[in-house]
């Protein structure tokens, strides 16, 4: 996922993460994410992603250990492209998104690492 990643909240514990995700991003995680007091173990969801650093990159997905099918979306200014080409990646990923993560990729769209690598996008904002 984007910019926002667990490693880099001030506090680690699965409470703090679910209301970051609720308060910071404003996401409605109706049924996503457990309530502070429920004792319900969350959903574990694991990705083992295999990245070629002059190819593409492969993600299996597993949710309670059984294989899924999900979807991918990279946000990688770093790698380089033009405006025009990322604005179009861009749109066509937060249109295909479900509400929860449209509201994760605009916030990782917002400002992603690398974009000075973008050739071409003047100061158009990023999302």
């Amino acid at each position: 996922m984007p910019n926002n990643s667990v490693k880099n909240l001030p506090n680690n514990s699965e409470s703090h993460i679910a209301k970051y995700y609720r308060e910071e991003l404003a996401l409605t995680t109706d049924g996503c994410l457990p309530d502070v007091n429920d004792a319900r173990t969350a959903p574990m969801l694991e990705l083992v992603v295999v990245r070629d650093p002059d190819g593409g990159t492969d993600v299996d997905a597993f949710l309670d250990g059984e294989p899924i099918i999900g979807t991918e979306y990279t946000i990688d200014a770093g790698a380089g492209a033009d405006w025009n080409g990322w604005k179009s990646t861009r749109d066509e990923n937060l249109a295909a998104a479900s509400p929860n993560v449209r509201t994760a990729l605009i916030a990782a769209y917002a400002d992603p690492p690398g974009g000075q690598y973008i050739e071409g996008r003047e100061h158009e904002p990023w999302v």
